[in-house]
């Protein structure tokens, strides 16, 4: 039983190995690596995360086009995606995009259980500049309006906003965020939007874990028995 017990996890580890060999790491700090990203079909790993379904879409009458944006990677304090950008927009101007794509846990031995979104952006005048995230899961599964999480950032000056939720262990969701400036009469941009994921053990895989743990120790015993 011990030997079936190492030869699942072998195995196991062994499939995880094999998805992220396949995958190549996400670009990082690369100007204009939007392109990449959002430019179809484009799919990526940060640690054991894998990030895929991609697609970004530009409106308003100051549009941001994806070739404009700049992904960074994210891996302290929780695994992620940082999007760069100038969302901007002057009096009488606005300027929106909309970002999704889906992230799942590769290998599984562990759940997604909580993410964060953060904002940099400012603010003068009558401006407005605010970012409104959904999500939902397990994916596939429509972002908007999902289940999950719900968060809507308003920011009425230059400052940094930041919150997190958290929600049932699953082991992937589909991410939607719409990024919304409005000059009115003054003046408002957002610079950078940034997402970041937290894992909990799999219950199956602490059950593995506390099974084999449980199996060495009477193998220690039997052969202390046997001495």
């Amino acid at each position: 039983m011990l030997k079936k017990f190492s030869l699942l996890m072998t195995f196991g580890l062994a499939a995880t190995a094999m998805t992220a060999f396949a995958t190549p790491v996400c670009s990082s700090n690369v100007t204009d690596n939007g392109s990449t990203y959002f430019g179809g079909g484009y799919s990526c790993t940060v640690g054991d995360l894998l990030f895929s379904n991609f697609s970004y879409t530009g409106s308003g009458t100051n549009p941001i086009s994806a070739s404009q944006i700049t992904v960074d990677t994210v891996s302290n304090d929780g695994i992620g995606l940082s999007f760069h950008a100038p969302w901007s927009a002057g009096a009488g101007m606005t300027t929106d995009g909309t970002i999704d794509f889906t992230v799942t846990v590769l290998g599984g031995g562990s759940l997604l259980e909580d993410f964060g979104l953060a904002q940099t952006s400012g603010v003068s005048g009558s401006g407005s500049a605010s970012v409104a995230e959904d999500g939902c899961g397990p994916a596939p599964c429509l972002a908007t309006g999902g289940s999950i999480y719900v968060l809507t950032f308003q920011d009425s000056g230059e400052r940094q906003a930041q919150g997190e939720t958290t929600f049932a262990p699953v082991n992937s969701v589909s991410v939607e965020k719409d990024i919304s400036v409005n000059g009115n009469s003054g003046f408002a941009t957002i610079s950078v939007v940034q997402d970041t994921f937290s894992q909990v053990p799999e219950p199956v895989s602490m059950g593995m874990m506390g099974g084999g743990l449980a199996l060495l120790g009477l193998v220690r015993l039997r052969r202390r028995a046997k001495a």
